[in-house]
């Protein structure tokens, strides 16, 4: 597990994981205190894990689980390419499960560079 912090004070504002890695897969997860949400933050340190993830770690695919009361947290996880699935049961809860496939992830990241290379 990871620290996530404001990048001009250092405070720390959450957490930010990849955990029950098998088979070449990965659960992403994160946390971030409320007076840090609606900043990008989440998505940002996401981006950076994800990017870790498939790098680093050589996963072939990332998934990643919210409930259905915290839709900011799906919010994340679609800007950051992931698709959702379909509606898992964990324990007492129903979940809203997403994946991403490091095939996907290289293609964002290419669509971005090439964005970024025509704006520039």
């Amino acid at each position: 597990m990871l620290a996530i912090t404001l990048a001009d004070s250092g405070e720390l504002v959450g957490a930010i994981s990849i955990t029950q890695m098998k088979q070449s897969r990965g659960n992403l997860g994160y946390w971030v205190g409320v007076p840090y949400w609606g900043r990008g933050i989440c998505s940002a340190a996401a981006a950076l894990m994800i990017d870790y993830g498939f790098a680093e770690l050589k996963l072939a695919q990332l998934y990643a689980q919210h409930l259905p009361h915290n839709p900011a947290s799906g919010k994340v996880m679609l800007k950051n390419g992931f698709t959702y699935q379909a509606d898992v049961v964990v324990g007492p809860d129903t979940l809203k499960y997403y994946e991403l496939n490091a095939s996907e992830w290289q293609k964002l990241t290419l669509d971005k560079q090439e964005k970024n290379d025509w704006n520039s």
